[in-house]
């Protein structure tokens, strides 16, 4: 039986509070270095170009308007996308390394100018 005790033991910052996410996979940048996938418009990933990601985000989430709830389920969904969003909200950020000379506001602005990177 694996003792949990003594795992964590060991590995005392598992879990533990101003911790970034560990990395699973590595990075996959445009440039090899830091543009984001999809920086440059019509650009091919592996023979493709990449959609919007609001295009895919509004076509995962379109349905009819015609569904019942379900209060058991509803309520439960609501709970874990507050638990998830509170997660991910507290993680430690890096700092950016990019200067904003420009003023610009990542906020308001479209435009491909770094440090932001737009997601229309």
């Amino acid at each position: 039986m694996l003792d949990l005790f003594l795992l964590f033991r060991q590995n005392t910052r598992w879990g533990s509070s101003n911790r970034a996410f560990t990395r699973w996979l590595p990075a996959d940048y445009q440039d090899g270095i830091s543009r984001p996938r999809g920086w440059t418009p019509n650009e091919k990933v592996n023979g493709f170009i990449l959609p919007l990601v609001r295009e895919v985000s509004n076509r995962i989430l379109a349905g009819s308007n015609d569904l019942e709830s379900d209060p058991n389920f509803t309520h439960l969904v609501t709970i874990f996308g507050q638990w998830t969003d509170h997660d991910l909200t507290f993680t430690p950020h890096s700092p950016v390394i990019r200067s904003f000379s420009d003023g610009i506001d990542c906020d308001a602005s479209c435009a491909n100018t770094e440090p932001c990177f737009p997601i229309p």
